[in-house]
């Protein structure tokens, strides 16, 4: 009887441990939380903002009137860093082209 009691124990033991394991249902995924970033002009390396990066890309579309995304096809425009540092210790975290 004490061995069938303790394989019980150690059963429950072990789900309650795994069942604490798994994610919630309300948890932020990597993609969905939004990173803020001190940007920078390409070419002067002036402060110009600081957002996130779907919010850059509109700031910098009204600001040049041009096209403006992530694709490295186009002309190198903004840099987005993660610290504020200057000169940058770190490469940039993002880059922003224009088309």
């Amino acid at each position: 009887m004490k061995l069938l009691s303790s394989g019980l124990i150690t059963l429950a033991f072990a789900c309650i441990t795994l069942s604490s394991a798994t994610p919630s249902r309300n948890a932020v995924h990597p993609s969905e939380k939004k990173t803020y970033y001190y940007w920078y002009w390409a070419d002067t390396d002036a402060y110009v903002l600081f957002n996130n990066t779907p919010g850059a890309i509109t700031d910098f579309e009204n600001m040049t009137g041009l096209p403006v995304d992530t694709n490295p096809s186009g002309t190198r425009l903004a840099n987005g860093y993660l610290t504020n540092a200057y000169p940058h210790n770190l490469w940039p975290s993002v880059v922003l082209f224009s088309h």
